[in-house]
């Protein structure tokens, strides 16, 4: 008995060292090998991703972990010298090719799947941070798109509520409809609006009229100007009772702008009034990417429209619209405590 057992134990250690010359070894460091492709990839891809706030390195860590893990448990099999792990030993040398032929395959796969990863979030994240959606009243479709896509907190910054109402009718009642529809997931609370007060926006409204209107002119003729910009007309055809001179239709705006407050307030999106003009309309989403608008150009002025995803200028634009919406509420309070004060 006791010489079989020894002779066993013989043939178990001749077996152990003829498989550590053998091909096991020739696999293992080509699995290593290939294992440091997708793992460099992983790595890049953690870089991009953490420096961009797309997708916390955690989740990728989770699949590193793993492919580390069968790789340390590979070689610790090769080199394990315990009787009891001899079956095992033997049963990844008999199928050693196999296992060779399908781990490979399978980092084939990951790696090619990964360097496509990689260059697509290459590009998003490097060359299409900031991103041009070209000139208002283009953007109302994406803002639409953008406002819906909301997970939990929105910032809004525009100078009238009913933002794009003469220029796009249609994509303007779109936009109010996606802001008062949030999902129902989402704290109302977290959603803040900043417009033009009545005042201030009617100012707006004035200067742009004036942009398009000739001092020569007669006021027949400024009108029929204003009713050939671009929406215009359809917003003036969907009226029961159309303006027909410009000081009407400004009187209409007023009418609509204050209706779409109405409307906001009753959903519960907290609105906060602006006592002048700015020179720049933002979104922000989550906090984490934002379109915003600015006007280039002198009395042809254009609005043009962005969008980003750039850590920097996102957290720049919120510590903007933190500010403001601060100061309109203190604006806010001040107004209210003048007219405790004093009711008339």
């Amino acid at each position: 008995m006791a010489s079989e057992v020894k002779q066993e134990a013989e043939n178990i250690r001749q077996e152990l060292e003829s498989a550590e010359a053998g091909p096991g070894y020739i696999t293992l460091i080509g699995l290593f090998s290939l294992a440091l492709v997708p793992l460099q990839v992983l790595s890049e891809l953690i870089r991009v991703m953490s420096a961009n706030d797309l997708v916390s390195p955690l989740i990728l860590r989770w699949i590193t972990i793993p492919l580390l893990g069968i790789l340390l448990f590979a070689l610790l099999l090769r080199w394990l010298r315990i009787g009891r792990y001899v079956d095992v030993v033997r049963w990844f040398r008999r199928h050693n090719a196999a296992l060779a032929l399908l781990a490979s395959f399978l980092l084939i796969i990951v790696t090619v799947l990964l360097f496509t990863l990689a260059i697509h979030l290459d590009r998003t994240a490097f060359y299409h941070r900031t991103e041009c959606l070209g000139d208002f009243p283009a953007n109302i479709d994406a803002l639409n798109k953008f406002v819906a896509g909301t997970e939990s907190r929105l910032d809004v910054l525009i100078d009238f509520p009913a933002y794009g109402i003469l220029s796009d009718p249609v994509g303007a009642r779109a936009l109010k409809q996606s802001l008062v529809s949030l999902p129902k997931g989402i704290d109302k609370k977290n959603v803040r609006l900043l417009c033009f007060d009545r005042a201030t926006a009617t100012d707006a409204m004035k200067a742009g009229f004036d942009s398009v209107n000739k001092a020569t002119a007669s006021d027949d003729e400024n009108f029929r100007r204003v009713k050939e910009l671009p929406g215009y007309g359809e917003y003036l055809g969907s009226l029961e009772d159309p303006p027909e001179t410009i000081s009407e239709l400004i009187e209409n705006l007023q009418e609509i702008e204050e209706r779409f407050v109405e409307t906001y307030q009753a959903a519960g999106v907290n609105v906060r009034r602006l006592g002048s003009r700015r020179a720049m309309f933002v979104w922000i989403r989550d906090g984490k990417e934002a379109m915003f608008s600015f006007s280039v150009g002198g009395r042809n002025s254009r609005e043009v429209a962005f969008h980003t995803i750039d850590g920097a200028l996102v957290g720049a634009i919120q510590a903007m619209f933190d500010d403001e919406y601060g100061l309109a509420g203190e604006r806010e309070s001040q107004r209210k405590q003048a007219k405790h004060r004093d009711p008339e």
